[in-house]
């Protein structure tokens, strides 16, 4: 019986690490995708290349990637832009980052997202 025990332990904490490590590294892929369509944008905006044009495209850009823009750089060769993806599904990782955090409240431990951040550039054409 403890034997049984010690194995079923073992699979959950390999799963649990799996499920984690996965979402964790697949929400970095989907932030960086989203910076450099958001950045791609935010270059191509159209019109008259103005900081606020590019915010509006980059925005746009990472929002439909299910990330959102927090920052943006302009300057004479190309476009930054900084987004953030919220990482939903994890069973440890996310409740740990809040609790580190000093998050107290229960109900937030176990909803608030991991938030991972990326950026990317692009130049003008």
């Amino acid at each position: 019986m403890r034997r049984l025990l010690v194995w079923a332990l073992s699979i959950l904490i390999v799963l649990t690490v799996v499920n984690d490590l996965g979402r964790y590294i697949a929400g970095f892929q989907k932030a960086d995708d989203a910076a450099r369509a958001a950045a791609f944008a935010g270059a191509r905006s159209g019109g008259k290349l103005t900081l606020d044009n590019a915010w509006k495209a980059a925005y746009a850009a990472a929002e439909q990637q299910g990330a959102r823009a927090e920052n943006i750089d302009l300057d004479e060769r190309g476009v930054t832009v900084w987004v953030a993806y919220d990482v939903r599904g994890t069973w440890i990782l996310a409740p740990a980052a809040a609790l580190l955090s000093g998050q107290t409240d229960p109900e937030l431990v176990w909803s608030t997202p991991l938030t991972v951040r990326s950026d990317a550039r692009s130049s003008f054409d």
